[in-house]
């Protein structure tokens, strides 16, 4: 069962390392659709400069602080998720940046696939592992007495 798993992970990293190297993109597949996703609620915000890197965002009656140097909100969401929420994508635009330069640096395609670069190691087959001396390895718990 074990090696069935490890020939899938296997197979799946081979399979998201080919899907990074091909797309044009600076960011990762799932982190691009939530940030077209955030980009729709950021229609609702309405964003004023208010120092040269800090922008009042209004969201109906709330407002929020955005701070694009600190890359944070006042909501918290950017702090904790490294995506920028609806009030800083405003802000963002209102300052005529891309959003994508404002994304934290693990969500980018190119840090992502040095991870699946170094993939699973090949292991020999049972035959070549050595033969072990010593008391055998009952699987499961003991019985109690």
């Amino acid at each position: 069962m074990l090696e069935g798993i490890r020939l899938y992970i296997m197979d799946r990293f081979v399979i998201k390392y080919n899907m990074l190297m091909d797309t044009p993109d600076m960011l990762c597949p799932r982190i691009r659709k939530s940030v077209e996703k955030v980009k729709e609620f950021a229609r609702l915000c309405i964003a004023r400069q208010t120092l040269a890197e800090k922008c009042k965002v209004k969201m109906g009656e709330n407002g929020y602080i955005v701070d694009l140097n600190d890359m944070s909100c006042t909501c918290g969401y950017w702090q904790l998720s490294g995506l920028p929420c609806c009030h800083a994508v405003s802000a963002i635009s209102h300052m005529r940046k891309e959003v994508d330069d404002y994304v934290h640096p693990c969500y980018k395609a190119h840090h992502v696939e040095g991870g699946y670069r170094v993939g699973i190691p090949c292991l020999d087959g049972r035959q070549a592992w050595p033969d072990v001396i010593g008391l055998p390895v009952h699987p499961g718990r003991p019985k109690k007495k």
